[in-house]
């Protein structure tokens, strides 16, 4: 994700500065170092020496991505910290995109218990339906929880969805 933000807010933008380099190009290639580091050893190495060179970087877009990443380093480098944890967050990204597409005939209701029931079934579609096109092909075929190892033939996901209670 922070891969990105460097692409989106610095579209274009080829500055150069006092070492004769293309601002925006060592930018992007010090950032991809760091973000694809194999060890967090590695990561801590590409951070320092992107900070090292903060200097050159003059645009205020350039500050504001490395402030960025002072600030949430730790952040960014959480999957070396939790085994098995991915380097990106696609999946959980994906999730609230398609449970905000959901969501947006929620604000119609008039009483919070509809309202609740709905996101309930939307939740359990997601929890239960199988992949269908994947990129990783191992998971088509499967939902999520089975993923997650939990037996879903005999469970009515209808059912099972407005048996989970609305807590204040």
């Amino acid at each position: 994700m922070y891969l990105l933000n460097v692409e989106i807010l610095l579209p274009g933008e080829f500055l150069e500065n006092p070492l004769g380099q293309n601002t925006l190009a060592l930018l992007r290639r010090m950032a991809y170092e760091l973000l694809f580091a194999d060890d967090l050893s590695r990561a801590i190495d590409a951070f320092k020496k992107l900070d090292s060179l903060r200097e050159i970087f003059i645009s205020q877009k350039h500050r504001m991505i490395l402030r960025t990443l002072r600030r949430h380093f730790k952040a960014i480098c959480t999957h070396f910290y939790h085994p098995g944890l991915p380097r990106d967050t696609n999946i959980v990204e994906n999730i609230i995109r398609q449970l905000n597409r959901k969501l947006k005939g929620i604000g119609g209701f008039q009483k919070t218990d509809t309202a609740w029931n709905i996101l309930k079934m939307a939740i359990m579609y997601y929890r239960f339906k199988e992949f269908t096109d994947s990129k990783t092909k191992e998971r088509n075929g499967h939902s999520p929880l089975s993923l997650a190892g939990v037996n879903t033939q005999n469970i009515n996901w209808l059912k099972f969805s407005q048996g989970l209670k609305l807590h204040h």
